[in-house]
């Protein structure tokens, strides 16, 4: 890819994401809040991208551009990987507080035919399939302690998806404080 290819794939992408004029370039001088949401998703860069895209391989991530939001910032990660078709992208973006502890995600553009995410979605979907009937069960038969277990986990997988798991993932391994 030439340079002015480049730029005009740049161009591209960022006219078609929908963020406003005041996103800023990964080379512009960022808040401290970017930052450390910056630092932390790329030292867990391999394990967001299992949630990502579980059965490809990263080849590269990136952190095109950040923009404020509020309180807080968004900043958008970029995964370079190859599948059947040849060269994929996806971005993730990633929005964090005031101090950069990242509260949720979003699917940005990518190239590829499967959605970021969806993968893992359609295994949670499948597990909770599977999963959701047994707890119901020992809800109802279960002695007093499998039933508050029964319970507990019920109310854990009932909202989750592959985004939210993604967040709570950063959160546990402290990219997310």
């Amino acid at each position: 890819m030439t340079y002015g290819s480049r730029a005009a794939s740049a161009v591209v992408v960022v006219l078609c994401t929908g963020w406003n004029a005041s996103a800023q370039t990964a080379t512009t001088d960022q808040p401290e809040a970017v930052k450390t949401a910056v630092t932390g998703l790329q030292a867990e860069s391999k394990g967001v991208f299992k949630f990502v895209h579980p059965t490809m391989t990263m080849r590269k991530v990136s952190f095109p551009r950040w923009e404020a939001d509020g309180d807080g910032h968004k900043v958008s990660m970029v995964f370079e990987f190859k599948d059947f078709l040849g060269e994929q992208s996806s971005e993730v973006v990633f929005r964090c507080d005031g101090k950069g502890r990242i509260l949720s995600c979003e699917v940005g553009n990518y190239t590829g035919i499967v959605a970021p995410f969806t993968a893992v979605d359609a295994a949670i979907a499948g597990a909770k399939a599977l999963v959701t009937p047994e707890l119901k069960k020992l809800q109802e038969n279960g002695k007093p302690e499998h039933k508050a277990m029964a319970a507990a986990a019920e109310e854990f997988i009932r909202d989750k998806d592959a985004k939210s798991l993604c967040v709570l993932y950063l959160k546990v391994k402290g990219s997310g404080k």
